[in-house]
């Protein structure tokens, strides 16, 4: 007759951080709760978030210890001690003031009115009374306000502990009382040697890859590795957990064989991608882990792409599944790995509203092969040339300041052209340099707008000299002196003479 073992706990349970510094991946939040712990600056409300399996309620009830703990003193520690009367309890889920609640179960005003109702005693029994409340994003708005007023203004003998998985779902009035701490994804690199150990202490032994494929399969969540971890312990057919065998447990495909499939799917070979895609099938391998891997493996090729030979192996396959990885990267551009990635993305989202994953996922490869025409067209049809943009106009020789005028007038700044010009004497010493004279009552700031724009115009800094002493007429003299010239030459002209003898009165106007 076969006896059962009643004591028999799961790893996840036996293996339960007993200190926070056994929490997995979140040292900020140990570091920021020893901190609060040792200095005595405790929050009335703590609010623990994160995905599935990283700690929250674990956390909570470390917490709960370290408030209650009475084997270092009688204040709260960092380091509950495991041994008094109130770690033991906590430890045993029946503390008289640790009162744990799942929100799921009791989403109503009447639950909450009903823990509210208590919060006003003293602890019957340890320093503070302590409230866990679990996935609190389940409580009903109404339950929400009647907590809120209490949350608040709590006594100073309670503390309120949440933990949830949807963050968002919590109302901003509820999070803005608490002291939040979002507790993170634990990494494949944290869990390797975490999982290592465990497996040690069990007397297991695995294959590095075995366990690679777990801590994978975890997705940063600690327990859902633990019950992975349990499970291959359990169902290994031999002495050691095998990649064969955890691919098998996983439903996983063989990622070679998955790099096989891309391949062909990028020749256009629908024949041997749906032979490959059936044989899958027959190992238990779902047309949504087909598509996961697909997707991981673009990504990868996308990065092996931009980064070249420093990229590293992400996808952790054989040399030879690398190589050929390689090898398509060369013949494939970044718009058809992203177009790749958004028909397996849409492939993802059909596959999971889908009634026949399957043969939805075969119509996804099918449209899958069409990259290939995709990546002809590319190759075949080139890019217009890019037109080269205009060469800014060769700029006239600078000489002398009648050419800079010009250039000022043929660049539209016509205002400062006509005050330039205004300028008792300018003389261009040498390309970039000005030597002027402006009398005190000219102001000359808009020479140094001037010079600005020379030196944006040519490239070159130009600079001036003021001279005390006036060094020749200004441009503006000398063309009013040019037309005085050219009226006086009119004047004296006989036809012009003859024509003012006949029309007494009249005169003569010099048009620019």
């Amino acid at each position: 007759m076969t006896t059962l073992n009643s004591s028999y706990q799961v790893l996840a349970r036996r293996y339960r951080p007993t200190k926070f510094s056994e929490l997995m991946g979140q040292d900020v939040l140990v570091k920021t709760l020893t901190n609060a712990l040792t200095s005595g600056r405790l929050a009335h409300a703590f609010l623990f978030t994160g995905v599935r399996g990283v700690g929250k309620t674990t956390t909570a009830r470390l917490l709960a210890r370290a408030l209650n703990c009475t084997g270092h003193g009688d204040a709260p520690t960092a380091d509950p001690c495991g041994t008094c009367p109130h770690c033991v309890a906590i430890h045993e889920d029946h503390h008289v003031d640790v009162l744990e609640v799942d929100a799921a179960s009791r989403t109503g005003v009447d639950d909450v009115r009903e823990l509210i109702d208590g919060v006003h005693y003293q602890p019957a029994f340890g320093r503070y009374k302590v409230y866990i409340i679990d996935e609190v994003h389940m409580l009903s708005k109404n339950a929400f306000n009647a907590l809120l007023k209490t949350l608040e203004e709590p006594p100073a003998h309670v503390k309120f502990i949440f933990a949830t998985t949807e963050i968002q779902k919590l109302p901003i009035t509820v999070v803005s009382r608490c002291q939040r701490f979002d507790l993170k994804r634990v990494g494949v690199d944290v869990l390797f040697p975490y999982f290592s150990s465990i497996l040690e202490k069990e007397k297991v032994s695995f294959e590095a890859e075995a366990l690679n494929l777990i801590c994978k399969a975890a997705d940063g969540s600690v327990r859902d590795g633990q019950s992975l971890l349990e499970q291959a312990i359990v169902g290994k057919n031999q002495e050691i957990i095998t990649e064969a065998f955890v691919k098998e447990m996983l439903g996983l495909g063989d990622r070679s064989q998955m790099v096989d499939l891309l391949d062909l799917l990028f020749q256009g070979n629908i024949e041997k991608s749906l032979t490959i895609l059936k044989d899958m099938h027959q190992k238990g391998v779902s047309a949504r882990q087909v598509l996961q891997e697909l997707l991981e493996i673009v990504h990868a090729l996308s990065t092996m792409k931009v980064l070249g030979p420093t990229a590293e192996n992400p996808l952790a396959i054989p040399t030879h599944s690398l190589q050929q990885c390689q090898k398509m990267t060369e013949s494939l551009s970044i718009p058809v790995l992203t177009r790749t990635w958004q028909v397996l993305l849409k492939g993802m989202e059909e596959v999971t509203v889908g009634v026949l994953p399957e043969c939805t996922l075969e119509m996804v490869l099918i449209r899958l092969t069409h990259i290939k025409e995709f990546l002809n067209a590319t190759k075949g049809v080139q890019a217009p040339p890019r037109e080269e943009p205009a060469k800014p106009a060769a700029l006239p020789p600078l000489g002398d300041f009648q050419s800079i005028v010009d250039l000022f007038v043929q660049k539209r700044e016509v205002l400062l052209a006509d005050q330039l010009k205004t300028i008792p004497s300018v003389h261009v010493v040498r390309p970039g340099h000005l030597k002027v004279h402006v009398p005190s009552s000219t102001k000359g700031d808009f020479l140094k707008d001037a010079l600005r724009l020379l030196t944006t115009w040519t490239g070159t800094p130009w600079t001036m000299d003021y001279s005390q002493d006036p060094l020749g007429p200004s441009l503006a003299n000398l063309e009013q002196a040019k037309i005085e010239e050219q009226h006086q030459k009119a004047l004296d002209h006989p036809q012009t003479k003859k024509i003012l003898e006949a029309f007494p009165g009249a005169t003569v106007k010099i048009s620019s």
